[in-house]
């Protein structure tokens, strides 16, 4: 018996993920992700959860979705983790 071969929806990475969506999302999102990337540097780009989120020190920060306001943040980052400032 052959077993029957399905096709996977999950994006491979943040790229795939975003050539998915349509053209104003997609804009939207890269642009936030350009943001995060500058603002971020050392964070990391994971899909977790089949959505695309930066990792920062370990924890998710900023998981990117497309919705009625673009994008949803799970946290807010303190500024002061980035500076070093206490």
């Amino acid at each position: 018996m052959n077993a029957k071969k399905t096709k996977t929806t999950v994006a491979r990475d943040v790229d795939d993920y975003l050539a998915r969506l349509p053209e104003d999302s997609r804009l939207a999102l890269e642009k936030l992700r350009s943001t995060i990337k500058s603002v971020v540097p050392d964070s990391v780009e994971v899909i977790s959860y089949q959505i695309p989120t930066f990792k920062y020190q370990g924890a998710c920060w900023f998981p990117m979705q497309p919705s009625r306001s673009i994008a949803a943040f799970s946290r807010v980052l303190d500024q002061s983790r980035l500076t070093g400032a206490s």
